[in-house]
């Protein structure tokens, strides 16, 4: 059996080989006779400053029995030369490009490169300005931080405490706030890409002051009288008054107001106001004065006062429009056929409405009252005043009742006093003073003291 096998084996083997003779198998024949052709890889573009230097570097590298490579400048070479496979930048920025030839047997393949040449760029750096800093508790400060004049764009910085947050906090962006009192250390962390600066500022705490008192007076004069000019409430402080934002008010505006921002006043009637001063200044506690405001009558001694249409009576005050001026500015006023020229310095304020008044009422002399609405009807009782429509003599010493009615009929009633004058060791005094009456006592010289007794 074995014999048979080696005999059939080889008959077998014998029939393989004709076969193979006239069908050839020639897949397996490439396999083993043929190569890829050959090629290599380069990084195709670079960044070099002035006077840098670079490798080109081709993939398969070169080898004894391997690929062999030539580098030439095909563009540019006023900016790069060659040391065979390395590139020098010259002095001035500019692109070139190289030809890179590899050869391998009979095989060739080229690639182009191509240098970018620019020029040198500082290294990225920051600054802190204020970098020894000092607070107050409580108080909030900016770290101020400047980066180079090569590093402007796309710096990001972080920030930290060294004592975490025992004497001082801080917040994303650069702002301190102090804690206690003592000293600490704040890190800044400037990156820009791959650039990393890391610094540091000192910061002192301190205490936090107690805040001063701030001291508000004034040397203005405010016993003041109906018919006085506007005046300036001026003031002043224990600190520079440029540094102290102050503001005016009064409480009493019947009386007399007072521009909010410089303090002028404008006299209206008698009376009492507060005037208030609001102060506040960098570094002092905030501050209001009071000031009291007095005025009196004017010193014509004249009185008079209103009643209402159903009798009753009430008390009126005298007040001021601006010294000189008339009320309802263009209207002629006549007596007896002759045009007036009055100073309505006064104003009675009778069921609503107000009459304004020339305010002299001594015998012999023309006054007028003049209401808000001019337009109604007038009366009077006679004997003691002559004249009429509102433009009055005071003929004799006595008291007048007299009626307007406005154009609603609505009635208001005024009662006038007229009174003769004498003089007493100079003074000019009424001669009558009804009971109630306002009156004024005027001396030759001004300025001096006054006493009364009680009483009367």
């Amino acid at each position: 059996m074995k014999g048979i096998w080696n005999k059939q084996g080889a008959l077998i083997a014998l029939c393989m080989v004709v076969l193979a003779g006239f069908f050839p198998i020639h897949g397996l024949a490439e396999e083993a006779g043929e190569t890829a052709p050959f090629d290599f890889t380069v990084t195709a573009e670079h960044t070099l400053e002035i006077d840098g230097r670079i490798t080109i570097e081709p993939d398969p590298p070169e080898t004894a029995d391997g690929p062999k490579y030539t580098y030439s400048i095909t563009e540019g070479s006023a900016y790069i030369y060659l040391d065979r496979n390395v590139v020098i930048a010259r002095k001035t920025a500019g692109t070139s490009h190289i030809r890179v030839v590899g050869k391998r047997g009979e095989e060739t393949a080229e690639h182009y490169v191509t240098i970018n040449v620019v020029q040198p760029q500082d290294p990225f750096d920051f600054s802190i300005v204020n970098n020894n800093l000092s607070v107050e508790e409580g108080e909030s400060q900016s770290l101020i931080v400047l980066p180079a004049a090569s590093s402007i764009n796309g710096i990001v910085y972080t920030y930290r405490t060294l004592d975490n947050n025992a004497y001082a906090k801080i917040s994303d962006t650069g702002v301190v706030t102090g804690v206690k009192a003592g000293t600490t250390y704040i890190e800044i962390t400037g990156t820009k890409g791959e650039e990393v600066v890391v610094k540091a500022a000192t910061v002192k705490v301190t205490k936090k002051a107690a805040e001063k008192k701030l001291l508000i007076s004034t040397s203005t004069n405010l016993d003041k009288k109906v018919g006085d000019a506007n005046f300036i409430l001026n003031v002043s402080f224990n600190v520079s008054k440029s540094s102290v934002d102050y503001s005016f008010e009064s409480d009493n505006e019947d009386v007399a107001t007072i521009d909010e921002s410089t303090g002028l006043v404008r006299i209206r009637r008698a009376g009492t106001t507060v005037l208030t001063v609001n102060a506040s200044a960098d570094g002092y506690e905030g501050a209001s004065k009071d000031f009291t405001l007095y005025v009196s009558p004017a010193s014509t001694g004249s009185s008079y006062s209103g009643n209402s249409s159903s009798g009753s009576s009430s008390s009126s005050s005298s007040s001021t429009s601006t010294p000189g001026s008339t009320y309802l500015p263009g209207q002629t006023l006549t007596y007896n056929g002759k045009p007036l020229n009055l100073q309505f310095t006064g104003r009675v304020t009778v069921n609503g409405m107000d009459f304004r008044t020339s305010n002299n009422f001594s015998q012999g002399n023309v006054f007028a009252l003049l209401p808000a609405n001019p337009d109604g009807d007038w009366w009077r009782t006679p004997d003691c005043f002559t004249g009429s429509r509102g433009v009055y003599a005071a003929k004799n010493q006595g008291v007048a009742t007299i009626i307007y009615a406005d154009t609603a009929g609505k009635q208001y009633v005024l009662s006038i006093n007229s009174y003769k004058t004498t003089e007493v060791s100079g003074f000019q005094v009424p001669q009558t003073i009804p009971v109630g009456a306002l009156f004024a006592l005027q001396p030759p010289v001004a300025g001096g003291r006054w006493y009364r007794n009680a009483d009367m």
